[in-house]
């Protein structure tokens, strides 16, 4: 049994009473669950009468457990009852407590109500997009280019290939330190590492090194000092770059994408 006050900002107090059967079994359930809470002279823990228990302990030992066993589905059938949908947590109240049953408040809030204008008569003009066949394409080559991988040939290396090189740095003739390094990997073009390997003569001087392991080694200039050398001393192996095949799958794939957006 509940009854409804509406108060302000979509809250809503629902007074709920449990009646003196449903919060008796309550009781009787929490007293099995929290009977070994307790210690009674002459008794094992746990093995305690209920009414043992309550003279030692007051008549409400169990109440506040058997309060929350009730009161969520006292709850529910309230807010069943009145057509309510909550939206929060309620704030619980107790008012009274007894072996004649529990009367307690809930103060929760609810979900607003909306009244809608005449909301079917606004008009949204439709967007009209025009995609180009150009536009679509560069789209495609982006995704080729993501799933591009490098495949190791034997040619001389060109632009956009990946060499794994060894390489020695020196000045006046001298190595100087952090001039050396193997297994170095360099992009051929990618402008990442010393100005004159990113153009294709350094490249086809690379290719004579992994060719040729075993001819003179070549120095490639520094913008500075002049005197400054770093020498590519040998190419281990050369990658290139491979993008997926423009397929028959891809044309109908770049066929349904012009049909969608036109």
């Amino acid at each position: 049994m509940a009854t409804f006050e509406k108060l302000e900002n979509n809250r809503a107090k629902l007074t709920i009473s449990v009646s003196p059967e449903a919060f008796g079994a309550a009781v009787q359930k929490a007293y099995h669950k929290t009977a070994s809470r307790y210690n009674v002279p002459g008794f094992r823990k746990g093995k305690a009468p209920r009414k043992v228990i309550e003279s030692m302990y007051g008549e409400s030992a169990f109440y506040e457990e058997a309060f929350d066993l009730v009161w969520g589905d006292a709850y529910d059938a309230a807010l069943e009852e009145h057509k309510l949908t909550a939206v929060d947590k309620p704030a619980l109240d107790i008012s009274t407590i007894s072996a004649e049953g529990v009367t307690f408040t809930a103060e929760v809030q609810l979900k607003p109500e909306v009244t809608l204008g005449a909301y079917r008569k606004i008009e949204v003009p439709e967007p009209d997009f025009v995609v180009k066949d150009e536009e679509v394409l560069a789209e495609i080559d982006k995704e080729r280019e993501k799933n591009a991988r490098f495949l190791e040939v034997e040619r001389a290396v060109e632009n956009g290939d990946r060499v794994i090189l060894d390489y020695s740095g020196s000045v006046n003739g001298e190595k100087f330190e952090g001039g050396t390094a193997e297994d170095q990997v360099l992009v051929i073009g990618s402008g990442s590492f010393i100005p004159g390997l990113k153009s294709s003569s350094s490249a086809s001087r690379l290719a004579t090194k992994k060719t040729s392991p075993s001819s003179s080694r070549r120095s490639i200039p520094l913008p500075s000092p002049e005197k400054t050398r770093c020498s590519p001393s040998r190419s281990r192996r050369s990658r290139s770059r491979n993008c997926p095949r423009w397929t028959m799958s891809s044309q109908r794939t770049f066929q349904t994408l012009t049909r969608l957006t036109r």
